[in-house]
């Protein structure tokens, strides 16, 4: 049985062959809150705070940054996948979902949309907007950023599989009302796994480094102790402290005792190894790694390898900035384009790297080289325009002995005479 309710279609009992699970989620490490209406099993984001603490730390700030901006300055296109594809602007399909990428509500564009989205992702594996239905052919679909560190999913309530507590009770919605993306989907938990999460031990590891080295390398922790001697020992040593503070340095940083003897004595460190500048290094190596972010990129390793880096940034696009590009392409897919019933196909425009583009016209010189390609064919596979001579048509072995016939070179007989008669 189905029940309208508002723009939604809310289906009540089993559809009709549809088999009966007979195993359940089973999340032992939850402990489930159970509403006062119904049997809904709410499960909310384990350190959700702590999470978004530790984003604005400098070096994981960096990291999130370099995969958003590279995330964001991608290009993308709408394909029609009909059997007479237009992916012109003509095609009202096409117009209506680049209406709604680009203004999803009437606050938000798309940078300022897609990148909050992508920074709960980052921050946390929980991609998550509000869907709402206007009823305008023209704008039939408004989306809204929602915080996903504030949703609880819920399990075994039909089709209520969101929650978020509000100031004085809980809402429960639908997967028609709300979309929730995760890159990493596990059975001991309904949550996903970010990069942070993965890094969060480091992050505060690295936290309590800098203040510890912040610490060391200020004047709130003094290196030297400095001994008067013991005469004075008494009434003189607080005057020759008042003495010292006010005519000499205005701000004591070198603690004044007395004993025996005038001399001066280390009491903190003052190197690079006792702030543990090696281990902060090691840190942000692993928190970058955790991201997919080669770590030459923050600054930790010192590298003068030009084509090191190249394939260091070919890696992080494979790995740090791939997957987040196959979330967006999902939420658009799934939750507008698949919504409004449309036969098109949202996606990311892959560009080839400098890498890759010198890797691939080595290995089509080397394919034409061999004869497997003509000269055009070869052309076209490095995205150029065909010659379309007589002599492109060919592979290069019979193209040279053209050459060579034609123009009397490389041992051959004279030159034909290619002038027209009179």
């Amino acid at each position: 049985m189905q029940v309208k309710l508002g723009p939604y279609i809310l289906a009540l009992g089993r559809r009709k062959n549809e088999p009966k699970r007979v195993t359940t989620d089973n999340y032992n490490s939850m402990t489930p809150f159970l509403s006062i209406t119904k049997q809904k099993q709410s499960f909310p984001k384990p350190n959700s705070q702590q999470l978004r603490y530790f984003s604005m730390n400098t070096i994981v700030r960096m990291v999130i940054n370099l995969i958003a901006d590279s995330v964001m300055k991608k290009k993308w296109e709408l394909v029609d996948k009909s059997d007479s594809p237009d992916n012109s602007d003509n095609n009202p399909q096409i117009k209506i979902v680049k209406n709604i990428i680009n203004n999803p509500n009437n606050d938000d564009d798309y940078d300022s949309f897609f990148r909050a989205i992508l920074e709960d992702s980052l921050v946390g594996d929980c991609m998550c907007f509000e869907k709402g239905l206007s009823g305008n052919p023209a704008r039939p679909i408004y989306l809204w950023p929602v915080d996903g560190m504030t949703i609880d999913l819920v399990v075994g309530s039909g089709q209520f599989k969101y929650a978020q507590i509000g100031k004085d009770d809980r809402q429960y919605y639908t997967t028609d009302q709300l979309a929730y993306i995760k890159r990493v989907n596990r059975t001991d938990t309904p949550f996903g796994l970010s990069p942070l999460e993965t890094a969060f031990l480091y992050v505060s590891a690295l936290t309590r480094a800098f203040q510890y080295s912040a610490d060391v390398r200020s004047d709130a922790l003094p290196k030297y102790v400095l001994n008067l001697g013991k005469d004075f020992v008494g009434t003189k040593l607080p005057e020759f402290r008042d003495y010292f503070i006010n005519d000499c340095m205005g701000t004591v940083s070198v603690p004044i005792v007395a004993t025996d003897k005038i001399e001066s004595a280390q009491i903190a460190p003052v190197s690079e190894e006792a702030t543990f500048m090696g281990y902060q290094q090691f840190l942000m190596a692993i928190i970058a790694y955790s991201f997919g972010v080669p770590a030459d990129l923050i600054g930790v390793s010192k590298s003068n390898d030009r084509s090191t880096l190249l394939e260091k940034l070919g890696l992080m696009g494979e790995i740090g900035v791939k997957p987040y590009l196959k979330l967006i392409e999902k939420a658009v897919n799934k939750h507008i384009i698949d919504n409004l019933g449309y036969n098109l196909e949202f996606h990311f425009v892959q560009e080839e790297t400098l890498e890759e583009k010198q890797k691939k016209a080595t290995l089509v010189t080397s394919v034409v080289a061999s004869d497997l390609l003509t000269i055009d064919e070869g052309r076209i596979q490095l995205g150029q325009e065909p010659l379309n001579n007589e002599f492109s048509d060919q592979t290069i072995t019979v193209y040279k002995a053209m050459v060579n016939e034609k123009y009397g070179i490389n041992g051959f007989g004279t030159a034909k005479d290619t002038t027209p008669k009179q």
